[in-house]
């Protein structure tokens, strides 16, 4: 994130021309699903328009594109209790759901050289600086308290990243 903003068009241009790569991965997004609700625009701007600044760069330059989104594009089923397939229509409920479809929308549109991959519930070594790591978390509570108190709404398949990483 030092190198580069995704959402300013110049810093990509100037990241990436540097590096010249063949192919980028974006995993850079705003995570923060609740906080989205009072930050749209921040959300947009790097879920939507970073992507759109990525794929707009890979485009120019013949680089393939991997774009790492989301399941919160679906979620308008609340019945569902089966995994969602690539080809089922999407259904975001939130702003966060909202910007990371408009970011597939924009490599779709500005990029036919890219994939995007979803993922859900995201667990692994390392934790992102905003969020941290779930399971992490869930072992500290366990340690600190008697009692943990965890949403039973969500139904989830929980993706480790280093399965994600050899997938990609």
């Amino acid at each position: 994130h030092e190198q580069i903003e995704i959402s300013d068009p110049q810093s990509v241009a100037t990241a990436l021309s540097a590096a010249q790569p063949d192919v980028v991965i974006n995993t850079a997004a705003y995570n923060l699903v609740d906080q989205a609700e009072d930050e749209p625009q921040r959300a947009f701007a790097v879920n939507a328009e970073g992507p759109r600044n990525l794929a707009r760069w890979c485009r120019s330059r013949d680089a393939f594109l991997v774009h790492v989104s989301t399941d919160y594009v679906f979620g308008g089923d609340a019945a569902r209790r089966v995994p969602y397939r690539e080809t089922d229509p999407p259904s975001p409920l939130g702003q966060y759901g909202h910007s990371k479809l408009a970011g597939e929308a924009a490599l779709a549109e500005e990029c036919p050289q890219s994939l995007i991959v979803r993922t859900c519930g995201l667990y692994g070594r390392s934790a992102t600086r905003a969020k941290g790591n779930f399971v992490a978390t869930i072992l500290r509570l366990a340690r600190e308290r008697n009692e943990i108190r965890v949403v039973h709404d969500q139904v989830f398949t929980p993706s480790y990243t280093a399965d994600v990483d050899a997938g990609i």
